[in-house]
């Protein structure tokens, strides 16, 4: 991911697609996924988003260790929703362990709610990307930060790109 922050545009077809697919993943039928994703639209606020991106990685520390990526805030306003994308591989072969989550922290706590994002890193380059609506269930809110994390993973040889 390349790292630089600006201001954008929500495309709401892309982010129709986005969550839909999302949706379909966490095993929902076509149908519903779709009345779900749209009312899920519905609800998102138009106009500018704020635009993020982490720095590039390429850490070949074969690791179990959580290591930061980017955060944001701590957030002005309750959150609504925020659209996560990566672009990443591993190593290329053998297993594959590299993976991001999403933490939430609120009031000086290291971690109150954490997700994984998006699976495990695939051998080939690959764009990922979901949306958060909450973090395990629980709401970011003003003043909470979400912080973005990675791990390559242990065993010897694993990297992340």
């Amino acid at each position: 991911a390349a790292a630089t922050t600006a201001g954008g545009v929500v495309d709401p077809k892309e982010a129709l697609k986005v969550k839909f697919q999302e949706l379909q993943k966490e095993g929902k039928a076509a149908k519903e996924a779709a009345a779900a994703a749209v009312e899920a639209i519905r609800k998102m606020p138009s106009g500018p988003a704020r635009v993020q991106r982490a720095g590039e990685i390429h850490d070949t520390r074969s690791e179990q260790e959580w290591r930061p990526l980017q955060s944001v805030g701590p957030l002005e306003d309750d959150l609504h929703s925020l659209l996560v994308s990566i672009r990443w591989r591993d190593q290329g072969w053998g297993n594959a362990k590299g993976c991001v989550r999403a933490v939430l922290r609120r009031d000086g706590a290291p971690c109150v709610a954490e997700v994984s994002l998006f699976g495990t890193a695939p051998h080939e380059p690959a764009q990922s990307r979901r949306y958060l609506d909450d973090i395990d269930g629980h709401k970011p809110s003003k003043g909470d930060t979400i912080a973005f994390e990675y791990m390559v993973g242990g065993g010897g040889g694993h990297q992340l790109h």
